[in-house]
């Protein structure tokens, strides 16, 4: 339906200027610019005041030496039979003062182009059609800069199928509903400082060239775009938002309880599944990120499971099992510093990057890694606290190699293991009740009320160790 009424707007477009053609040459030499206002082309005699176009009020005029348009709180009605604006011209400016309404009933399109145009300011646009588009992008680019535009029809804002057009919203508020598709037939959809903020789990589907739900279906229902704060983390290839860090299991291929706190610099796992396929599972830039788990993770993807460029802590009670599933490291350590704390982590591979920044801590934690080119390497230095390289027999960091090594200096690539070690102070047993005042050796016998002229050694004082 939508082909056939732009194959017949074309048809009387070539009709148009099949007349002016026919037209004496004096008539021809008048200017005209390629843009209409409620049907009426817009000359050098009216585009400083077009409110004298029927269905024309408010402030609407266009200044051709910088081909901006200017809508002040404007209303520009095309009722049935005409569209409220139609461009021809390349680069067209749309500037926006105020609040704008541009409607067109029938089978007309609010705002129609077939030209690059950007429409921007400060004020909002109300764009509807009754039957139709309400911003027709044909076959070619429209960006949204920094106002807030309001679209309601047939179609919200659309393309023509199988065509290269393309919508940037940059920094602005959008909303678009269409009772046969909210934004669909454009090639490319592009936010920049903005997001898909609602219905729940709407994604841009290059597929479909349109915003749909998680299973893939066009939605015809609100669809609303607007500023968000970008945090320079990624999950499962989606960058994490003011808008979606409280709840990022609405990232596809994530599940179970996945939360950002910008404020702590937290990301929270709890028993949660996170696929990154194609994309890291997780990425990070974040200086000072504290990835906290709970219960029983995994992180995997395709490549790499997890990456980060900035000083990274892993810590919380939980279990994290990292997988890389094709490729050679679960953890890069990308020129940066890991800390894993007390925590279990499981991944078949750790690295930095030609052991020339990379640190890696373990504290109390346990850590497993297994990899074919080296499960723990290419890192500038090990440091273990409260912990110890346990397996392999005989394994031990290598300083020179950057890796775990054998006792012949061959970088281990089976199974590393790290964990917790006691100092055996835990071991020992005394014969003293945990509610006795004072200093007591390991035997039981009272030696004062203060350690302070005690030599060193393993002590009962006030019933602690």
């Amino acid at each position: 339906m939508k082909t056939n009424l732009l194959t017949n707007m074309l048809a009387a477009t070539v009709a148009l200027f099949t007349a002016l053609f026919a037209l004496p040459q004096t008539a021809q030499a008048q200017t005209y610019y390629d843009l209409y206002i409620a049907g009426t082309r817009v000359t050098p005699e009216n585009c400083n005041d077009l409110s004298v176009i029927a269905g024309v009020s408010g402030t609407v005029k266009y200044d051709p030496a910088t081909k901006t348009l200017t809508l002040d709180n404007a209303t520009i009605n095309g009722d049935s039979e005409r569209t409220g604006i139609f461009s021809r011209i390349g680069g067209l400016t749309v500037k926006l003062i105020g609040t704008n309404t541009v409607t067109a009933g029938g089978v007309k399109s609010a705002i129609e182009h077939t030209m690059w145009m950007t429409i921007t300011g400060s004020g909002t646009l109300n764009a509807e059609s009754t039957y139709h588009c309400s911003i027709l992008v044909y076959k070619t680019s429209l960006t949204i800069d920094g106002c807030t535009v309001n679209t309601k029809g047939a179609y919200g804002i659309t393309g023509v199928y199988d065509s290269p057009e393309s919508l940037t919203i940059r920094n602005a508020t959008i909303t678009a509903e269409g009772s046969r598709g909210s934004i669909c037939d454009l090639r490319i959809l592009i936010l920049e400082g903005c997001a898909i903020t609602s219905p729940s789990g709407a994604v841009w589907n290059a597929e479909r060239n349109a915003v749909c739900d998680a299973s893939g279906n066009i939605l015809k229902s609100k669809v609303t775009i607007e500023p968000v704060t970008a945090y320079d983390l990624w999950i499962a290839g989606k960058q994490v938002n003011s808008a979606n860090c409280d709840d990022l299991t609405s990232i596809e291929g994530v599940s179970g309880t996945v939360i950002y706190d910008p404020a702590t610099k937290t990301l929270t796992l709890d028993n949660a599944d996170i696929n990154g396929v194609n994309n890291k599972g997780i990425e990070s830039s974040i200086d000072g990120l504290t990835v906290e788990i709970s219960g029983t993770n995994e992180v995997r993807a395709f490549s790499t499971a997890i990456v980060h460029t900035k000083p990274m802590t892993i810590t919380g009670r939980g279990f994290l099992k990292v997988k890389a599933i094709y490729e050679d490291i679960g953890i890069f350590v990308n020129q940066t510093d890991l800390i894993i704390d007390g925590c279990k982590v499981d991944a078949n591979g750790i690295a930095g990057k030609n052991g020339s920044v990379a640190t890696f801590t373990v504290k109390n934690a346990t850590v497993t890694s297994e990899e074919g080119y080296g499960s723990i390497y290419d890192l500038k230095t090990l440091t273990l606290e409260g912990c110890a390289i346990t397996q392999p027999a005989g394994a031990v960091w290598n300083p020179e190699k950057h890796a775990v090594c054998d006792a012949s200096g061959n970088i281990i690539t089976d199974k590393v293991t790290i964990a917790p070690v006691t100092n055996g102070i835990e071991t020992v047993t005394a014969d003293v009740s945990a509610g006795k005042r004072g200093v007591y050796n390991l035997q039981g016998v009272r030696l004062g009320e203060s350690l302070d002229r005690l030599p060193a050694g393993v002590y009962i004082y006030n019933g602690k160790k």
